[in-house]
């Protein structure tokens, strides 16, 4: 298999697991991300889509600590685009929902 096949080999695989995670199957999802998000933030490459999904099955599976790690991540990603902006305004909502909600059960 040459390089430009595993490139989109991986690409497939970070599709599916968006597409997972989009219809509600989160674990599968993020077992299918998670090796992903770890490489990203390795090499310092992150990118929105597959993080903010990632956050989505965080806290639809409880996973808060996990969740907060993903939205320390997505505050260090400058929005390359108008999608990419509304991803990252999205998941600074459902931070603050959380936070609200975690004030609320004090």
């Amino acid at each position: 298999m040459d390089k430009e096949a595993k490139l989109k080999a991986l690409g497939e695989e970070m599709k599916k697991g968006i597409e997972l995670i989009r219809d509600k199957k989160d674990k599968e999802g993020l077992e299918k991300l998670q090796p992903f998000a770890e490489i990203m933030r390795a090499g310092d490459a992150k990118q929105m889509r597959v993080f903010v999904n990632i956050g989505l099955a965080q806290l639809r599976l409880h996973d808060i600590e996990g969740f907060l790690q993903t939205y320390e991540d997505v505050q260090t990603i400058t929005p390359a685009n108008e999608k990419e902006a509304h991803l990252k305004k999205e998941m600074e909502e459902w931070f603050h929902l959380l936070m609200e909600r975690m004030a609320g059960d004090e």
